[in-house]
This record gives structure tokens, sequence and C-alpha cells, in this order.
């Protein structure tokens, strides 16, 4: 690994001291402060993971639609649109839902640091992106409750490329730099054929360019990481990630101590948990999530004809849970049975307007 790294402990001092010295008036701090916390990639405020997907794909129309989660990793019924207000793309003028198309969505709490779950897009052909605060309660987003289009955040100083690929990294950047906690969630990204840690400011969508590399070598060790994605769900507020390569299909891990050993620059291999089978084509979605609350992030997956499938994931192997398909909410379990559409009996339908 080469060593493209700028100073991280001088920038986490700029960082720390930032947040030290900001007041309530320069926080963007939402009426939900005093609430609970969300758990990581819940929505719609039930304490259970979600699935968000960006529609145009998985045979869903344009939108964000939003898949309510279901104790041990289900998903209940169809999903709603979450993004039915739309949204406003790039060169457009009016929100649309068609304004979602081609974007990534990372969830977190990106607002205050706490309460209910973000929604973070981002558009990689232009290098944009845009904050939409979460409502708590799974119902529509509104692009005007949020912060306004990001620039220059996630565009490489030196060849201004754009990031391929961005996911939450936590508080892997002040750990890394022993600070004192930002309640602000820094980004990994996929930039310039290396993974990137991108740090935050004390601001809702404050983030800073990227900033320190954790690796030029992908984790196939085949080459730099040009055509590999990346997810994230956090544990104890730290990152652990999935990287799949698009065209060929393999999937590996890196935990967060393993991340944390790379900012810190020393080595990390990674975990190789699939050596096919999950390209782009095959699963165009995949979103990291803690499933079934045991402390190990797991995976989510959703094929081009809308089956959701969950897998449970022990830090070596992924189990699969079954699947459930968005558009006619049946489950198939995994031995190929599949239930009939409706409720699950211990979970409410997902909110919809």
């Amino acid at each position: 690994m080469s060593q493209r790294r700028s100073p991280l402990h001088a920038r986490a001092a700029m960082v720390v001291a930032t947040v030290a010295a900001a007041t309530l008036g320069t926080l963007v701090v939402p009426a939900q402060a005093e609430t609970v916390t969300a758990v990581e990639n819940d929505l719609n405020g039930d304490g259970e993971a979600d699935l968000v997907v960006v529609g145009n794909q998985g045979s869903l129309a344009p939108g964000l639609w939003l898949a309510a989660g279901t104790a041990g990793g289900g998903l209940a019924g169809t999903p709603s649109n979450i993004g039915a207000a739309g949204v406003t793309g790039v060169g457009g003028s009016n929100p649309s839902p068609a304004g979602y198309n081609g974007l990534q969505v990372v969830v977190g709490h990106f607002r205050s640091g706490s309460g209910p779950n973000d929604v973070l897009l981002y558009d990689p052909a232009h290098g944009l992106g845009k904050l939409l605060y979460g409502t708590g309660d799974g119902s529509p987003l509104n692009e005007l409750v949020g912060k306004g289009v990001l620039s220059g955040t996630f565009t490489s100083r030196t060849t201004h490329a754009n990031a391929t690929s961005i996911a939450n990294a936590g508080r892997l950047y002040t750990t890394a730099a022993q600070g004192e906690p930002n309640p602000f969630p820094a980004l990994l990204s996929v930039l310039d054929g290396a993974l990137w840690l991108q740090p935050t400011s004390a601001q809702s969508g404050g983030f800073f360019p990227a900033e320190v590399v954790l690796a030029d070598t992908n984790p196939a060790g085949t080459g730099n990481w040009n055509g590999w994605s990346i997810t994230t769900a956090l544990v104890d507020d730290m990152p652990a990630l999935f990287a799949r390569s698009e065209a060929g299909g393999q999937l590996y891990y890196y935990s967060p101590a393993a991340l944390l050993s790379l900012t810190l620059g020393s080595p990390a291999a990674p975990v190789l948990v699939a050596a096919q089978g999950w390209d782009a084509a095959a699963k165009p979605v995949v979103q990291a999530a803690d499933v079934d609350h045991d402390g190990i992030v797991d995976l989510r997956a959703v094929d081009p004809s809308g089956n959701a499938a969950a897998y449970r994931f022990d830090g070596a192997t992924l189990t699969a849970l079954g699947s459930h398909n968005l558009l006619t909410g049946a489950d198939t379990a995994p031995g190929g049975t599949t239930t009939a559409p409706g409720r699950h009996p211990h979970k409410p339908e997902p909110h919809r307007h």
C-alpha cells in the first residue's frame, strides 16, 4: 500500500477543535434531538433495520423505496415510496421521483449525530450530494428539509475524478486520531482507484474531501479499487464494510478493527466471503445492516426481479435467511417454500401517505 496520506492527527485536531468550539447556535440541532437515537438503518422508528432501495432498478418504479424490516431480518409487505415527493436531479428544476434515478443512498445520523436516521444521496455521475433529514416514522422525505447540494466533497483535489461509491464511516476518523468523539459520521469513499476516509466537520453535511488513503490495492490484491463498490453498517459507532467487485462478483469483508488498522497505517487483510455471485448484474442493490441485532453486520441484496434476500453473517460466512419479493410481498424460505403475501403478525405495515 502506498503512503498517499495526509497528517491524520493534524486534521483531527482541527476537527476536534471545531467540535469543541461549536455552540448550539452553530450546530444544526433538530427538534427531535431529545428522542432516543434510532438503530442503524431504521427509518420508520420501530427498532428494526429497514431496506432502502433507489428506484428504477430491481423492477421498482422511480423514487426511493422503504421496505420495513422485521425481527430476524425479514421484510414486511410491499415497500412505500418515501421519495414520492421527488428530488431535483442535476439539470432539473422541478422535484420528481425520477430525480432519484442513478443515485446512491447512505442512511445514517447525519443531521445531528442522534435522533432519527437521515438519508445522504450521492450522484456519482456528477460528484454531487444532497442530505435529506429523516422523519423518524417512515413518511416521505422532503428535499426542502435537509441540506442543499453538496459539491466538491466527493471529487479528487488532484485528478478531479468523482468518487464511484460512498459509505458511512461513523467515528472511524476521530477514533483513529484519539480525539474527542465527533457525533457527525465520517465517510468512506472509492476514489482515484483507492479506498479513502473523509472526516466530517461539526455540522450536518459538513464533510471534508477525501483525506486518508486506507488502501490502494483492492481486496483481491489484483489491482486498484476501480470497479469496486462498498457498503457499511455501524457497530458501536464504528463501520464494518463489505466490498464487492461490480463485474467479477467477489465479496470481501473488513471488520471495524481491520478498518481502524488501515486508518492507522497498519496492514489488515480482508475476509473473502464469496469468490463469485455478487456482481452488480445479479445483485444491483447490496446493503449492509445488522438485521438480527447480534452486533455483527449482515447483508441484504436485491436482484433485478425485486427479490430482496437477507444473509446472516458470522464474521466469515453468509447464511441465507430467505427472500422477500418487493413487488408482491411474498416470502421465500431458504429451502424454496413460498408463503402468501400479507402482513407479518409481529410487524405493522410500513407507514404510507
